[in-house]
């Protein structure tokens, strides 16, 4: 069986630490430093963020047999049959909220901003973003981490789709500040990062020894769920993508000094071990850890339905910078009127075009 986090513990270590250096530094009312990050490139925090989600989506994929698609397990959890695994899965994105949101020095103030938009954008947006990943059968963790990894044309004309109409919205609407250098993290957080890293990978390591034969698959599932719903959250919440400014400025690519590649480290954190591990493990395997067969997306034909979803989310991801797993983030960890909003209209979206 293909232990997913012997295979992340060795693509993540031998990182040489960096030291620590960062710009455009201003004090707030406390006196803690503060780094303005929705303005700051931050390849570490990226790249270390999306091994984080590339240990979670695929401890999903090998034990449960499940694809961790954001949008999809929020749509089943409401509209579809609630399997305890949905919610549990939520639940340890929503630990992971509230943890940092009161167990932090700086309530995770930095990496979770309170939600910046104004009413109209967060009910245009959420409607964009709930209607888009229906029709289109994911949204950015379901199609680009996991699809893309599996070689799915469908997860790969989506992701093309959804990032031109972003970037072409980012544009429209006037972009977003200007980024004013490369923030690195200091040798605390570096070793808060690696912590997390290293108790994640633990975590997951000795979740078949603890549970087989224990406890039954449905229960198993049920744990491994929780546990990759929060290493999830943790990742959105190092690697930035839970700052929408930081979100819409990598889809800034038509202004050069604004375009922020933070989120490329992303890629390179979450998505290539995830084709690693899909391309060269897990396809060869003949059934997950906890269940009687892999639950992959069976839809081959790239149609309408998906080009016009993935456009339309595309659209409200470049208004708002909010996809599903950070806008779940962001109503936990800052909860506020408008990112309510947002999610209203985004299971609204989602409820019209459910029998489309």
């Amino acid at each position: 069986m293909f232990t997913p986090l012997l295979y992340f513990e060795t693509v993540s270590t031998g990182f040489a630490t960096p030291k620590s250096r960062s710009q455009s530094k201003t004090k707030n009312q406390a006196g803690v430093l503060e780094s303005s990050l929705s303005i700051m490139f931050t390849p570490v925090q990226s790249l270390l963020g999306g091994s984080l989600l590339f240990a979670s989506t695929t401890a999903l994929a090998a034990y449960n047999g499940k694809v961790a698609g954001i949008s999809g397990i929020v749509n089943g959890l409401v509209w579809g049959d609630s399997t305890p695994s949905r919610l549990f899965f939520i639940l340890g994105m929503a630990a992971t909220a509230v943890t940092l949101r009161f167990g932090t020095s700086n309530g995770a103030t930095q990496n979770i901003p309170v939600f910046p938009f104004s009413m109209a954008k967060a009910l245009i947006a959420g409607l964009l973003v709930g209607a888009g990943t229906k029709l289109g059968s994911g949204c950015t963790s379901g199609h680009m981490l996991c699809g893309i990894a599996r070689f799915s044309k469908r997860s790969i004309v989506a992701s093309a789709t959804f990032f031109t109409t972003g970037v072409i919205t980012v544009y429209l609407t006037g972009g977003v500040p200007y980024r004013y250098g490369t923030s690195y993290p200091s040798n605390d957080e570096l070793g808060q990062i690696l912590g997390c890293i290293a108790v994640a990978a633990t975590i997951f390591k000795l979740l078949p020894t603890i549970l087989k034969n224990k406890v039954n698959n449905a229960t198993s599932q049920v744990v491994v769920s929780f546990f990759s719903g929060l290493t999830f959250a943790l990742g959105l919440y190092f690697s930035g993508m839970t700052n929408a400014d930081k979100v819409r400025g990598f889809l800034d690519l038509t202004r050069p000094q604004r375009w922020d590649p933070s989120l490329m480290m992303v890629v390179f954190g979450g998505l290539v071990p995830n084709t690693i591990a899909y391309q060269f493990f897990l396809k060869n395997e003949a059934k997950p850890e906890f269940n009687a067969s892999f639950d992959w997306p069976t839809k081959k034909n790239i149609d309408s339905k998906l080009v016009i979803g993935s456009a339309l989310f595309g659209i409200g991801w470049g208004l708002c910078g909010v996809c599903p797993g950070p806008g779940l983030v962001t109503l936990f960890a800052r909860p506020s009127l408008n990112i309510a909003a947002f999610w209203a209209s985004y299971l609204l979206g989602s409820r019209a075009v459910q029998n489309i």
